[in-house]
């Protein structure tokens, strides 16, 4: 049986229930009113009230939720106003700000948060002239008797982001993200002593600064928190192998000063991949000092020392390169001292120093005013640096010094400078007064390839001017020499000169200046160079005489030609080069007999000439060897003789015009005399025009003109000829047969030399052979397609001769040509080999037919058809009966029908020879003048054709 419930039971489980009852109402009303505008509103003042009591600023919030039941708070355009005017950027601004609260304990002060997230926070530090900022201060109690560290409270932070953060110092934008995770902040009040011991610990955090790449970091901070001043007992921040350590004291809250000691090191790689400063490829700096910092002031003391430095811009590379200095840092000054470093294999020591670091880097401008009354100067920079270099190699300085349009580092130049380097400025350091007294020398034997430098340099250089002095400058390699002295500015030159005996010496700075490609020229000789430099080092124009001996040049390959190089006894000439023009004045090039003068000159574009600039070009040759300019032109024709040449040329470089004048002397082309020629020349659009063309060949005159495209090798060639006298060409006489008459001619020639165009027509007029006259003879000739058609006929007293046919213009021209005579007179072609023996008149009527190369005529193949021979040797008169037929082919003679007859006074009775049954010394003979003549008749012809 159930016992009864106790009645004190049974008010307690009422008493239990009335309560979760009222639980659950006060909870409810409870979320009902978090829910309310009237519970946001109040939390939105509350915010803002503790805001504007713990920063003493002006706040605005534009939104606000809070969740209670989540633990989220949701701030949206938070803004903190400074002491900056009303239209300027606010101290603070944050765009949303969201916080996730979690519990840690409810019997303690620590508060927890999940993650805390901070959009685009905006923080603008003004920096006012007597060293204050709009940083606003809150406001303290005097009579409270409680700092403001007695109001902090303990917090820890899972997550820490912050997104598209931005620092405007003096309105100059630095952009900084941040995410760091396991954040802690502990706070321990110490009771008696009054003090809280702060710790804080950012485990790990990847932060991103201006625009630097991200890095990640961790780090701790101890410090004892007093009523008027912090310990900081240890500040520790650590990044890959690099670490930052501090220790001091925080005075004045209100008016921050912090002094302590420091040291550290930094991993050279780490920071050059941050600073995206890739040169930097290994190395260690340690650095330890004490320091002191304020509002308006501060200081560091200390010392660095860097070794294992390893260094590379793609140029310059140095290895187990140290540095170590002693340097102070205030606002007014920055001084190194003691400085010792060694890099590239030398070593130097000094100091530097930097008053008004801060200030400007422009000049102090001219006082206009020197009244008491007048504006107050700006602080100017002031900076000196004090350097003795030992044996410091000269290559680093030399590829600083190289560039684009001067590449001296192409050069191995090999040596070491010793002595002082002093540089002081005012403003800027590119206005710097630098003074340079060095020497130089190789420090030990040059290896392969390398170019031993000596010498000495005692200059000036001032940047405020841009003006060089050098009061000895003297560099002396093994075959060369250049020295300068004088004083480089608007209103003074340097004297410059330079000798060379072997220039190879100087090969990879001229490839490099060439741009491309092998150099077109080879000194075998000496050069020299001695003028003046004007103007500043941003621009300078030089001057001066040039002068080379015994070199040669190379004229580059064409589809037309080989490589050709030319040989040069001397070259002279006054030039002028800055970046803007070039000129060469008074030029001579020697060339054994042949002299040329010219004048070249061109305007520039950065020191290099462009197609469209301006051009000017002078040429006067004398005394050129023809067949040597035709052999650099690629050509193989026989042609001979001295030409002089006169020629001007202006406009640009892509449409350049000018003219000229050339004339030939004692000139031999193909065998002919020319005993003189002359052409005026004219360039219009790339085409070279010949006009008034005039030669004089065999005592008669050749005139016409012409015109040759320079790019698309085109041309045009009209040439006429009258009243030229065969006596006088060799290729139309021999001992035993003779040509006698006059010639006239005219012809015109296009196209390409690939693809020739030529129409010719050429009247041979009272043609005599052997003394015997004949007539005259016109020979037509054109080509179409690359073939030429000849056309000819006679107009003989008594005979008639006809010449047709086609040759191919290539190979070896091959031929198909056809002759038809009717009573030729041939007594001076058989009398060449049968003198003395021709008693009578000797005719021939028929044709022949030609096949095969007319460059190679014993491959040629001729058949003849003689209808009619009359002949009479030796008093007996010969005629065929019937047609004679054969075939010359391979040199063999091959006799399809002969048939003749004789009569006369001789042993021989009148017969019908057949070639199957001659008698063997009758037939032969027969056969052999037969073949002699058809033969003459075939060599005769090929010799006229090619004359014309």
């Amino acid at each position: 049986m159930n016992e009864p419930i106790p009645i004190r039971r049974r008010s307690w489980l009422k008493l239990f229930g009335l309560f979760c009852v009222f639980s659950a109402v006060v909870l409810t009303l409870l979320g009902w009113y978090v829910s309310t505008d009237s519970f946001q509103q109040a939390v939105r003042r509350r915010v803002v009230t503790a805001l504007e009591k713990a920063t003493g600023g002006r706040v605005e919030i534009g939104e606000l939720h809070s969740i209670p039941f989540r633990l989220r708070v949701d701030v949206r355009d938070l803004t903190i106003h400074g002491r900056e005017a009303a239209d300027q950027v606010p101290y603070l601004h944050v765009d949303r700000l969201q916080a996730e609260i979690k519990i840690i304990s409810f019997l303690s002060t620590e508060v927890g948060l999940h993650s805390l997230l901070i959009e685009h926070p905006v923080i603008h530090i003004i920096v006012y002239p007597d060293g204050s900022t709009n940083q606003p201060s809150p406001a303290v109690s005097g009579s409270s008797g409680t700092d403001a560290a007695e109001q902090l409270f303990a917090l820890s932070v899972s997550q820490v982001e912050v997104q598209r953060g931005e620092l405007l110092w003096q309105e100059k934008r630095i952009p900084l993200d941040l995410d760091a995770r396991d954040v802690t902040l502990m706070l321990r009040y110490a009771f008696l002593r009054r003090q809280y011991h702060l710790h804080l610990a950012v485990g790990n955090s990847t932060t991103r600064f201006r625009q630097y790449s991200p890095f990640s970091w961790r780090g701790d901070a101890s410090a004892v928190l007093a009523r008027d001043h912090a310990d900081v007992t240890a500040l520790n921040m650590i990044s890959g192998k690099s670490e930052f350590h501090f220790s001091g004291r925080i005075e004045n809250y209100r008016n921050p000063q912090v002094s302590g000691e420091y040291h550290g090191a930094l991993a050279l790689a780490e920071l050059a991949s941050l600073a995206k400063q890739r040169e930097f490829r290994k190395g260690t700096a340690r650095f330890d000092g004490k320091g002191f910092w304020a509002a308006e002031k501060f200081s560091a003391d200390g010392t660095l020392l860097a070794k294992d430095i390893e260094w590379t811009n793609g140029r310059l590379r140095t290895q187990n390169g140290s540095l170590g200095a002693s340097f102070s840092l205030t606002p007014e000054r920055v001084r190194l001292s003691s400085i010792k470093a060694s890099f590239f294999g030398g070593e130097l020591q000094g100091e530097a120093e930097v008053t008004n670091w801060q200030g400007s880097t422009a000049p102090l401008p001219p006082s206009r005013s020197r009244g008491s009354g007048s504006a107050p100067r700006t602080r100017v920079q002031r900076g000196s640096v004090r350097l003795q270099l030992t044996g410091f190699p000269i290559a680093p300085a030399i590829a600083m010094l190289s560039t684009r349009k001067v590449p001296l580092d192409r050069e191995d130049l090999y040596g070491a400078a010793s002595g002082n380097l002093e540089m002081q400025w005012i403003g800027s350091i590119e206005y710097a007064e630098t003074r340079v007294n060095l020497n130089i020398a190789p420090a030990k034997e040059p290896a392969p390839g390398q170019l031993a430098v000596r010498g000495q340099i005692v200059g000036v250089y001032r940047g405020s001017r841009d003006e060089l002095q050098l009061d000895q400058f003297r560099l002396n390699t093994p075959a060369s020499e250049i020295t300068a002295s004088g004083s480089l500015s608007l209103t003074s030159s340097l004297k410059v000169t330079g000798t060379s005996h072997d220039v190879k010496e100087w090969k990879p700075l001229l490839l490099a200046a060439y741009g491309a490609g092998e150099l077109p020229f080879t000194i075998r000789g000496w050069a020299s160079f001695n003028g003046t430099v004007n103007g500043r080092l941003s621009f300078m124009q030089v001057n001066g005489k040039l002068e080379v001996y015994d070199f040669d040049t190379t004229l580059p390959a064409s589809d037309h030609r080989t490589a050709q190089t030319i040989h040069w006894d001397a070259l002279t000439t006054a030039m002028q080069y800055s970046s803007k023009s070039f000129s060469a004045r008074n030029g001579t090039l020697i060339h054994g007999h042949t002299i040329a003068h010219f004048d070249v000159s061109s305007a520039m574009v950065a020191g290099i000439s462009q197609p469209s600039s301006s051009i000017s070009f002078r040429l006067d040759l004398r005394n050129a060897d023809v067949a040597e300019i035709s052999h650099l032109a690629g050509s193989a024709r026989p042609v001979a003789g001295t030409a002089d040449l006169s020629f001007n040329i202006s406009g640009t470089r892509t449409y350049p015009h000018g003219d000229g004048h050339l004339e030939i002397r004692d000139a031999t082309i193909y065998g002919t005399p020319v005993l003189s020629a002359s052409s005026d020349l004219r360039l219009v659009d790339h085409e070279l025009q010949f006009s008034n063309f005039a030669a004089s060949v065999y005592d008669s005159t050749l005139t016409g003109a012409g015109s040759l495209n320079i790019v698309s090798r085109e041309f045009q060639l009209n040439l006429a000829g009258r009243d030229l006298d065969l006596v006088h060409f060799p290729r139309l006489q021999s001992t035993r047969f003779s040509v006698e008459g006059h010639a006239d001619f005219t012809a015109k020639a296009s196209g390409t030399p690939e693809q020739p165009s030529v129409e010719t027509h050429i009247h041979l007029r009272d043609l005599a052979f052997d003394k015997e006259r004949a007539g005259d003879f016109y020979f037509d000739a054109a080509t179409s397609g690359g073939q030429l058609s000849i056309q000819g006929h006679s107009e003989f007293e008594k005979a008639e001769l006809k010449i047709q046919g086609k040759v191919d213009m290539e190979n070896d021209f091959p031929a198909d040509l056809d002759l038809s005579f009717q009573h030729l007179d041939v007594d001076s072609l058989i009398n060449i080999y049968l003198q003395g023996k021709i008693t009578g008149h000797s005719t021939m009527a028929g044709s022949l037919a030609l096949h095969g190369p007319l460059r190679n005529p014993r491959h040629l193949k001729a058949s003849a058809n003689l209808d009619s021979l009359d002949a009479e040797i030796a008093h007996m008169h010969l005629r065929n009966e019937g047609p004679v037929r054969f075939e010359v082919a391979d040199q063999a003679l091959r006799i399809e029908s002969f048939h003749l007859t004789g009569s006369g006074p001789t042993s021989l009775p009148t017969a019908v020879l057949n070639s199957p049954s001659l008698e063997p010394s009758t037939s032969a003979w027969m056969a052999q003048s037969t073949w002699l003549c058809c033969k003459l008749l075939i060599q005769r012809f090929l010799r006229a054709a090619w004359w014309a």
